[in-house]
């Protein structure tokens, strides 16, 4: 998890134009960096990209903080090596 997040953090703070060192799990994704569609769409490309799993525009707010959204891609890591599926 604490890699998947160290990268998770790396990727928005680059996405987001805000220093990484600024961001942690509690961060949250609409109130504290208030990203327009754009961004979004951006950072689920750049997430898609690292991990190897489909992420959709709709789950990155809701995720709420960069943490909750760590996990969730950690989850769908941990089904994909298990199922073999690429979602």
């Amino acid at each position: 998890m604490q890699n998947t997040l160290n990268r998770v953090l790396k990727i928005a703070g680059i996405v987001f134009g805000v220093d990484d060192s600024q961001l942690n799990a509690g961060t949250m994704i609409t109130e504290n960096l208030n990203p327009d569609s754009i961004e979004v769409a951006e950072f689920a490309i750049s997430l898609e990209k690292e991990f190897g799993v489909s992420i959709a525009l709709d789950e990155i707010n809701p995720a709420g903080s960069l943490g909750r959204l760590s996990a969730i891609l950690d989850e769908r890591r941990a089904h994909k090596a298990t199922s073999g599926r690429t979602s």
